[in-house]
């Protein structure tokens, strides 16, 4: 139970920080018509909100990632649902909560499209499909959110690719780099690299097996210059790869061979953070099967299992993408199965700490099987932010030896204070009906607390530090 409590109050740091934001996501099943929901996660009132409900027409099944067209319209896909249930590009707006179809995959135009997009140079937005096209082996389009106008640039044949799982990478003004799980001269998937001003397609490499086959992750530019990505299968031990590729030398390098205790088949994307150290996760592998989170070291080769994801509450099959609260160094990531309601959860890990949450249960009706990556967005000065600044509540004397008055100012119903230590860990919590409390912590060692005030349905007043000196 420790865990769930620690879950709510991850935002310990970002309290710190004076940061707050939202995480928005996908699942690929569940909401009411069981087609998937579009959701917004807030970590520090630990409350998920259903944005929308697909219903097959405007999609089914979406997975992968958003991404931000503008300051408050999110961009992505689902893998079917639309006209011809082959998949839908669509659009939501987050002032409106109104989500439209920009185009529905049809066959020729692409079909399914498993990949997430990525906002290049150019100010377009480019993408793929795992099906479609003139040799239904997949195709690469752009968006363009000004006019409102999609097309389809290139189309696979199998043998210069099939089935373009990932997104795709920018790098320099004109080249889009990825890789394709199948296709190619072994069959099982290839790197590539698409000249958006020439239209022409170049195949870098060939996976054989050996060197890992059935990608299902993007290409990441490392800060020392190489490509690094990471196999489903192939390998050693045949439980996937993570390797290196030099776009000068169009040579690659396993790195690492998975191997089952170090976690097996990879299913979603690589990140590097400022420290150079790159994580990720696996479906499966560990000491319970269910999955890791794992760190690589570029420099010396090392891979370090931090996290089994069994542990999470029984949260199995982690897929997708880590994303980082970069002022707070906490990741955040998703697993499709397992949690309270076996529906899948999502959970953080704390990297200065080594600490891992699970924060949230999805529980069918809010979604199901989740999918891809969560996309955060930092808040404007509005909510959270606002009730801290018109001072609903007051505290003094802060720091204290342990005595402290909370003063409440325009609230006109009982509130509910909790006192929260560093782990996230409830060490006091008491009802008040008047304006003025007096709080005793003088049991508590010297040390920095936070203090939640909430009223009767739970939800947030205002929140922030105490110091016990």
């Amino acid at each position: 139970m420790r865990q769930i409590l620690l879950v709510c109050f991850v935002f310990w740091s970002l309290l710190v920080n004076g940061q707050s934001y939202h995480l928005y996501g996908e699942t690929t099943i569940g909401g009411i018509n069981n087609d998937g929901v579009l959701f917004n996660f807030n970590p520090v009132t630990c409350k998920d909100s259903v944005l929308f409900s697909f219903n097959g027409t405007d999609g089914n099944t979406a997975s992968r990632s958003l991404v931000l067209e503008s300051d408050s319209i999110l961009l992505g896909s689902s893998e079917y649902g639309g006209v011809k249930n082959q998949g839908v590009l669509f659009r939501y707006n987050l002032l409106t909560g109104k989500e439209d179809s920009v185009t529905s995959f049809m066959g020729l135009n692409g079909a399914n499209p498993f990949g997430g997009l990525v906002k290049a140079s150019n100010g377009l937005f480019y993408g793929g499909t795992g099906r479609g096209g003139v040799y239904n082996a997949g195709e690469i389009f752009s968006y363009n959110s000004l006019l409102n106008q999609y097309n389809v640039l290139y189309s696979f044949n199998d043998t210069d690719g099939f089935v373009l799982y990932g997104s795709l990478l920018q790098i320099g003004d004109s080249l889009l780099y990825g890789i394709t799980t199948e296709g190619g001269a072994f069959n099982v998937g290839i790197i590539f690299n698409y000249n958006i001003l020439t239209n022409k397609e170049n195949v870098l490499l060939d996976f054989n097996n050996t060197n890992g086959k059935y990608s299902q992750s993007s290409l990441i530019l490392g800060q020392d210059g190489l490509l690094y990505g990471m196999t489903e299968e192939g390998g050693t031990k045949n439980d996937g790869t993570l390797f290196s590729f030099d776009t000068k030398t169009l040579t690659e390098k396993v790195l690492v061979d998975f191997d089952s205790l170090n976690g097996s088949f990879p299913f979603g994307d690589l990140m590097q953070t400022s420290d150079g150290l790159m994580y990720g996760l696996t479906s499966s592998g560990g000491f319970n099967n269910d999955g890791v989170l794992f760190s690589f070291n570029p420099v010396t080769s090392k891979d370090t299992v931090l996290l089994q994801i069994g542990t999470l509450n029984g949260a199995w099959y982690p897929s997708g993408n880590l994303i980082e609260d970069t002022l707070n160094q906490i990741l955040y990531g998703m697993a499709q199965r397992g949690g309270v309601f076996n529906h899948g959860v999502i959970f953080s890990y704390n990297l200065k700490t080594g600490k891992d949450s699970l924060l949230f249960n999805f529980n069918g009706a809010n979604g199901s099987t989740p999918d891809g990556s969560l996309l955060l967005i930092y808040d404007k000065p509005t909510g959270i932010q606002e009730l801290v600044k018109s001072k609903q509540i007051t505290v003094f004397p802060n720091p204290s030896k342990g005595l402290f008055t909370f003063q409440l100012h325009g609230v006109n119903e009982s509130t509910k204070i909790q006192i929260y230590n560093i782990l996230g860990e409830i060490v006091y919590e008491q009802e008040f009906i008047d304006e003025k409390a007096a709080v005793d912590l003088r049991s508590l060692s010297k040390d920095l607390y936070l203090y939640r005030a909430s009223n009767k349905s739970g939800d947030l007043n205002a929140y922030g530090k105490i110091i016990i000196q």
